[in-house]
């Protein structure tokens, strides 16, 4: 599975998850991890809590995703 899928696959449940679990569960150096979410930002296909240091799935994606 693509790294990119993997993180869909990780946050596709809509809940907030912390910086660092995201990292985990991709099983990817930080820098690399830290790559790929900040593109998922930048596209508007996720939601970055700065204060918190959280990640979701941006809602409205989310829908068009599960489609």
């Amino acid at each position: 599975m693509a790294t990119i899928e993997r993180a869909f696959e990780i946050l596709k449940d809509g809940e907030w998850h912390s910086l660092d679990a995201i990292i985990k569960d991709l099983h990817l150096p930080k820098v690399k991890a830290r790559k790929i979410l900040r593109f998922l930002l930048e596209f508007g296909f996720v939601v970055f809590d700065e204060g918190e240091r959280k990640v979701r799935i941006d809602l409205e994606f989310q829908k068009f995703y599960e489609e």
